[in-house]
This record gives C-alpha cells, sequence and structure tokens, in this order.
C-alpha cells in the first residue's frame, strides 16, 4: 500500500512528521518477538506441550471447540501444581471474572499458570504473559495476541508464537475468509 502522502491529492502539501526521528521510539518500544510454527503443521498437542515447556503460558484459539480439545491436552502434560485455566465467550460473566482474577493473581505473584482462551483476550483485557501461542487468524488478531506478551516490559523481549494447527477447526476459516489451507 503507497504512503498517503506520495497520492497525487496530497503529493505537494507540506507535511511535518508528529514525531520527527522517531527511530529510537521503535527500538525502546520493542516488547515482542513473533515467530511462526506453520510448516509442518503442529498439532494441538504439540502446542500445548510448548505451552507446558515455560512457566507462564496464554494460548489463543479460534473456535471454543478447539479451546476445549486444547486446555484438555494442557491438562494432560503440565507439571502438577501448574494451574491450566480456560476463558472463552460460552463461560458467563461472573465466572469469567472470577478466571482473570484468578490469572491475574498468578501472574502478579509470578507463579505456573497456562491459561487457553478464545479471542476474547485480544482486546480489554490486561494480561502480561512471557509467552503467548496463538492459532493462525488476521493480521490484526496477531497484533491483539502480541498485546498480551510482556505487556508491561518486564522482560527483555516477550514471545508470540503463531501456528495453525493440522487437528484445529477452521473457525478462522470461516470467520474471517482466510486461507489456511
Amino acid at each position: 500500500q503507497p504512503e498517503f502522502w506520495v497520492l497525487s491529492p496530497f503529493r505537494d502539501l507540506p507535511v511535518q512528521d508528529v514525531i520527527p526521528a522517531s527511530a529510537h521510539l521503535h527500538e525502546r518500544l520493542h516488547r515482542v518477538r513473533y515467530q511462526w510454527w506453520l510448516d509442518p503443521k503442529p498439532t494441538l498437542e504439540q502446542v500445548a506441550g510448548r505451552a507446558a515447556a515455560g512457566p507462564q503460558a496464554l494460548v489463543i484459539v479460534n473456535t471454543t471447540a478447539d479451546a476445549a480439545r486444547l486446555h484438555s491436552h494442557l491438562e494432560a502434560v503440565r507439571d502438577a501444581g501448574r494451574p491450566v485455566l480456560h476463558l472463552s465467550t460460552r463461560m458467563a460473566a461472573a465466572h469469567r471474572r472470577a478466571a482473570l482474577g484468578e490469572i491475574t493473581r498468578l501472574l502478579a505473584a509470578r507463579q505456573p499458570v497456562a491459561v487457553v482462551s478464545t479471542q476474547l483476550v485480544e482486546a480489554g483485557v490486561d494480561l502480561d504473559f512471557p509467552l503467548v501461542l496463538r492459532a493462525f487468524a488476521p493480521a490484526e488478531s496477531l497484533q491483539q495476541a502480541g498485546g498480551r506478551a510482556n505487556r508491561n516490559g518486564r522482560l527483555p523481549e516477550g514471545l508470540v508464537i503463531v501456528f495453525d494447527a493440522a487437528d484445529a477447526g477452521r473457525g478462522a476459516a470461516l470467520v474471517y475468509g482466510a486461507a489456511l489451507g
């Protein structure tokens, strides 16, 4: 997509940057790194294994059915004493609030926790994980997921792993019109 100011109606207008010489801000505000896990496609069980490998992880999937399956896989591979919590729009509002409260408490105490969620955590939810795994989705969803990794800048860099699980539902293809395979 061309820059706005190179389009003919705007080409000769004077342009003044709102923040001149902003390159240093990009470096200072760098909080996350993205990794792609698309080829070969992992299974949901492998995604669960990757999430279980770290002390705190958030996994965001596109469907409630995938969230339920991934939660089961995570429960099977988790270490004793490491809670695996679930968030989805199928939960009652009070139950979601309680789960978010527990997640926030565990994160603040730097306790181990793994969370499986649908995309409801992508906007308006203040969570800060060192590792976020996000099922393939449109760019804006991937960016929102990135906002849950190293949100408060406590780490040199958070990690967001974008995956396309071979055995996941195709909710994104239907909802977003994405070509997933």
